[in-house]
């Protein structure tokens, strides 16, 4: 038997009050005269022989009746023992988990979540005995791929939970039961106690996510799991649940707009919320928005690019009570000097695209592209990652198509035109090499003019036409009269930009692998159309190279996600830099074209790519959005959780307010028995009331007998 209050074992001094009261109350009766009637003398003999019996059983109940009083304060349980005999007392194995999730960062008049966490293992890690198994995991660092769990000693897991700080890596209690599981299962000892410190966010157990899981084989009788449960504050919360940026064409000077998705989780109607847009840690945008309670709303900033390069952008919110998901991270490339690479077995067939890209210059009267021409003899003598536009007139005098496929399938993007002599069977069948659609026939003659059809469908939602006419102005282009053209059908993944009169396009999308082609299907020539005498060509041609050179990858990942990312270009020693300034080699070796890995990136904020001082990527990492729901789970779903996975464990759900060493103690040792006591105590003070009343009765008649 164990005692949880031993102290209160002191009273047991008490027990000696009865027998002291009894030696002090203890009289020879009076020798008195009287007569000598036998009868009276055997009277008097029996009435005094049954006084002190009871007198003795008065001193015996009373003196029990205060040790089991005394015993019940003490808190007296039954120690558990053995089952299998092979010793006198059952080791424990200590298994400790704390959330350390974005949410944990809420605080409420008790402080943060998760600095009450901390003091509440420190406290549970005082219960450790020599030879108990120790672990302890944060929630951030488990995760069904995890198998390594080292054991910690008492001194080691103390030092470990102090030195702890939040995440912000999301995990559920999914993770954490499947990590525990490989926990137990290479535990050996008899007991095994589990103790959860979480805000028991509702997010931690997602709906039918737990229907097949089954740890009864190693979550069994003798495993008992603690769910403490922190944080009582019903807190006001507006999270930026995700940012899209509206723009696929970006120039210098020019707005760009950026869509942003707010909820309000809370009860309370948020007004003016302070909002700015930052683009390379600079304000260029600030405004107030409302939300009601309980509601998601969609907003749009605006912003005007700066910078040339790869720019690192941020949404940012005023403060609530939570504050990691009122900050969004992204990032955007704006071509500086764009490289173009023009292909074309004829030059006359890509003039007009030649005039208007080299008479494209930025503020500073500085060339925008950048031009080199080649034949498509020479076309496998270039790198076409070395470029930013790949444009080719008459595809089907490549040498070998394979390059070009290749390319496109990694993520690049070439604009695909007829040349003036290009034929529809051999132009259709390189198309069909690509993956694509083949050529359907011809529509009218380069010969006859007098037949023609125009533009009948335009696409102005299109990345290239989105922004092309200046605002609340009529969307109306003149279209040009199209002599001869290609008969194209987009396939399924392909969209029409520019549909002609005959339902074939002018101008398509096609996805190719990652990548992607824009398929003229007229040649720019004037026997072919009088487009490129058009207002609109200029613009289009622009808005065309732009859009080409605006697809390198923008790169974004929830923190905590395994980030690989591909290159189109070979690098030599890349290195990442962090948000927090830390830098990292990547590689130092030449790094081919191809998928480089990037590791866990476990920290929010963006992270750049540099290759000799250059940034070649920016990665954005933000915050799981399911932290921001605040609301807590109800017990029910996990005992129903608990039922389903393993029936056999023991879960208890604890406000962090218990003490956490008396449930420990009472759960450890055994059953208290205290009540059972107080019981006893009961019983005897009734039997002393009765045997007392009696035996006052007998001492009245003895008196009587003496008179």
């Amino acid at each position: 038997m164990t005692f949880l209050n031993p102290l209160v074992l002191i009273g047991l001094i008490a027990a000696s009050i009865p027998i002291i009261i009894h030696l002090l109350n203890l009289r020879k009766l009076k020798v008195v005269q009287f007569s000598s009637i036998q009868f009276l003398k055997e009277m008097q003999k029996n009435k005094m022989r049954k006084v002190k019996i009871k007198q003795i059983l008065l001193l015996i109940i009373r003196t029990l009746a205060i040790v089991f009083l005394v015993l019940s304060f003490s808190r007296p349980t039954i120690k558990n023992i053995n089952l299998a005999g092979l010793g006198s007392e059952v080791k424990n194995t200590l298994v400790i988990l704390i959330d350390d999730t974005p949410s944990m960062a809420v605080a409420d008049k008790k402080g943060e979540y998760f600095l009450q966490a901390k003091k509440l293992a420190l406290k549970i890690l005082e219960s450790a005995e020599e030879g108990d198994e120790i672990y302890f995991f944060r929630f951030s660092e488990l995760s069904s791929q995890k198998n390594n769990f080292e054991q910690l000693t008492k001194s080691l897991a103390e030092r470990e939970i102090k030195n702890l700080e939040i995440s912000d890596i999301s995990k559920n209690f999914i993770d954490v039961f499947i990590s525990l599981s490989r926990i137990l299962e290479q535990s050996k000892n008899f007991s095994k106690e589990v103790y959860i410190l979480t805000d028991f966010q509702k997010s931690n157990l997602p709906e039918n996510s737990y229907k097949d899981l089954k740890f009864d084989r190693v979550i069994d009788g003798n495993t008992r799991i603690y769910f403490f449960k922190i944080g009582e504050k019903d807190a006001y919360n507006i999270s930026i649940d995700s940012l899209e940026i509206s723009n696929r064409i970006f120039e210098i000077n020019k707005q760009i707009s950026i869509n942003a998705s707010i909820t309000n989780y809370s009860e309370e109607r948020g007004t003016n919320i302070n909002s700015s847009l930052y683009f390379n840690d600079k304000k260029v945008a600030q405004k107030g928005i409302d939300l009601n309670s309980k509601s998601t709303g969609n907003f749009t900033f605006n912003g005007q690019i700066k910078e040339y390069g790869f720019n690192s952008g941020k949404l940012e919110l005023e403060d609530d009570d939570f504050l990691r998901d009122n900050i969004r991270y992204f990032n955007f490339f704006v071509p500086e000097k764009v490289k173009v690479l023009m292909v074309a077995e004829n030059p006359a067939d890509l003039m007009f695209v030649n005039i208007v890209l080299s008479q494209s210059f930025d503020d500073n009267l500085e060339p925008i592209f950048s031009i080199t021409q080649t034949s498509p003899q020479f076309f496998n003598s270039y790198k076409p990652e070395d470029f930013e536009v790949l444009i080719i007139s008459s595809p089907e005098k490549l040498f070998n198509l394979k390059q070009l496929k290749s390319y496109i399938e990694k993520g690049g993007m070439a604009i695909l035109i007829p040349g003036s002599n290009s034929s529809p069977i051999v132009f259709g069948r390189t198309l069909e090499e690509l993956g694509l659609n083949n050529i359907v026939g011809v529509t009218g003659s380069k010969e006859n003019q007098n037949v023609f059809t125009r533009f009948k469908e335009i696409d102005f939602n299109h990345p290239i036409l989105e922004g092309i006419f200046a605002e609340r102005t009529t969307r109306k282009i003149e279209s040009p009269k199209i002599f001869y053209s290609f008969n194209y059908k987009s396939t399924l993944k392909g969209k029409d930009i520019i549909l002609l009169e005959d339902n074939y396009a002018f101008l398509s999308e096609e996805k190719i692998g990652e990548g992607s082609v824009l398929i003229f299907t007229s040649a720019f020539d004037l026997k072919w159309s009088e487009f490129p005498l058009k207002p609109f060509f200029v613009p289009l041609i622009n808005r065309v190279a732009f859009y080409s050179s605006s697809s390198n990858t923008n790169y974004s990942a929830i923190a905590g996600d395994e980030v690989s990312i591909k290159l189109k270009k070979t690098f030599t020693d890349i290195h990442l830099i962090h948000p927090d300034g830390n830098e990292v080699v990547v590689s130092k070796n030449e790094s081919p074209a191809g998928v480089i890995n990037l590791g866990n990136l476990e920290k929010i904020g963006n992270y750049k790519l540099i290759n000799n001082n250059q940034t070649i990527g920016i990665i954005s990492v933000n915050i799981d959005t399911r932290e921001s729901n605040l609301t807590k789970l109800d017990e029910s779903k996990l005992k129903d959780f608990a039922n389903n996975s393993f029936p056999r464990g023991s879960i208890k759900i604890l406000s962090a307010d218990i003490d956490p060493i008396q449930v420990i103690k009472q759960e450890r040792y055994g059953t208290e028995l205290w009540k059972l006591f107080l019981f006893i105590v009961i019983i005897l003070l009734v039997m002393e009331m009765i045997i007392a009343r009696s035996n006052k009765k007998d001492l009245i008649t003895i008196e009587q007998i003496n008179k």
